[in-house]
């Protein structure tokens, strides 16, 4: 059997998913952590991991045991242009604003040197700090010609990408990383998830 992995930070956001479901789908938990979703004879795997790109790990043993064919992100992320609250971004190009190893001809955000093809928009990026000052923002735009930004996409996608499985992230907008934007996110988390999740329906035609 095959299926196709939802990963999810927080609690949150896997439960909006799961609260937007259509009436048919059938749900059961593996673990605290995992459930499994038959919808329209899909198979879903619904892993949370916990928030920071520490926590990516959790998908390769979830890959030793199932066979697996697609990861699709769902969360919630910072919009740094662009975007207003709520608006949903799908994004397959990801930066670590952590990493740089430029001084060695790779790219910055990267552990080795991407094709030039490889940088297209929506640009999400990730870091180990939350974001929330606007002399931060138009660094992290003006470094990687960022869209937005989360803490976990990119530790996602490197796992992902060594075991050479698709991997893209559908995230809503909750705040835009300047002033107070922890207070945003709190009271748009809920908006921010639900719209995520609509979005992946309709991504993964189950809507």
């Amino acid at each position: 059997m095959t299926y196709t992995l939802l990963v999810f930070a927080m609690k949150e956001e896997r439960d909006s998913f799961l609260r937007m479901l259509p009436k048919n789908a059938i749900t059961s938990s593996i673990n605290n952590e995992l459930h499994h979703v038959i919808i329209q004879n899909k198979h879903l795997l619904l892993l949370q991991t916990g928030v920071t790109m520490l926590t990516a790990f959790k998908l390769a043993s979830t890959f030793e045991k199932y066979k697996v064919d697609e990861v699709v992100n769902l969360g919630t992320c910072a919009g740094l242009r662009d975007v207003s609250i709520g608006d949903v971004i799908h994004a397959r190009c990801f930066y670590n604003d952590d990493l740089d190893l430029s001084m060695f001809g790779r790219t910055k955000g990267h552990v080795i040197k991407v094709d030039p093809t490889y940088h297209q928009h929506p640009v999400l990026v990730s870091g180990s700090t939350f974001l929330a000052n606007k002399d931060d923002v138009q660094r992290v735009i003006e470094t990687f010609d960022a869209d937005a930004f989360d803490m976990e996409s990119f530790g996602y996608y490197v796992v992902c990408d060594h075991y050479k499985i698709p991997f893209s992230a559908i995230r809503g907008v909750t705040d835009d990383g300047k002033q107070h934007a922890n207070s945003s996110f709190e009271a748009n988390l809920k908006l921010a998830s639900e719209n995520a999740a609509q979005k992946a329906l309709l991504y993964l035609k189950l809507s």
